[in-house]
């Protein structure tokens, strides 16, 4: 197997689609168009094997010192990750979004940087945690697995790389 640096999905999908590579790890926004027109074959979709959290907001230690800083950072992602999930998680049937006047607005800020028309966006959407919360025992998997394949130092706990004073873990 050889990776193949490509620089944007926009770049893997297109090499795909062309026949330079043969595998690629899309998400949905971006596979789903491929799917549609044939010129790719699903082979599974992450989530369905990898039963992990997927995301996390990281800060380096310099703006860690900034509390107030973070913590303002923090409350104002929380209301997008509420505003994501009621707007468009919460409203789809069938797997889609409904794609109507309080919906569109949403997603055309998602087809902006996805460079995928809205009505392509309604399917696949990811999800995102209501509130934000950071599932500190998927961490700690993650982690343990990390150090067992001796990606990160075997030193590193829970506790050195989450900040409990913001909250929002469980």
């Amino acid at each position: 197997m050889k990776l193949v640096p490509l620089q944007s999905l926009t770049n893997v999908a297109s090499a795909l689609k062309g026949g330079r590579i043969e595998a690629a790890l899309l998400p949905a926004t971006s596979a789903q168009p491929l799917l549609d027109a044939g010129d790719a074959e699903l082979l599974g979709w992450v989530g369905d094997e990898t039963p992990w959290q997927l995301g996390a907001v990281f800060a380096g230690m310099a703006t860690n010192a900034k509390h107030e800083l973070v913590a303002r950072f923090l409350a104002g992602y929380r209301g997008g990750t509420r505003d994501f999930h009621d707007r468009l998680l919460a409203v789809r049937r069938d797997g889609k979004v409904v794609l109507d006047d309080r919906t569109r607005p949403f997603l055309e800020i998602v087809s902006k940087y996805t460079n995928l028309p809205a009505e392509k966006l309604t399917a696949g959407l990811p999800y995102v945690e209501p509130d934000a919360v950071l599932e500190l025992a998927s961490v700690a998997d993650q982690l343990a697995w990390m150090q067992r394949e001796k990606f990160v130092d075997a030193g590193y706990s829970v506790s050195d790389i989450v900040e409990a004073r913001y909250g929002y873990s469980k």
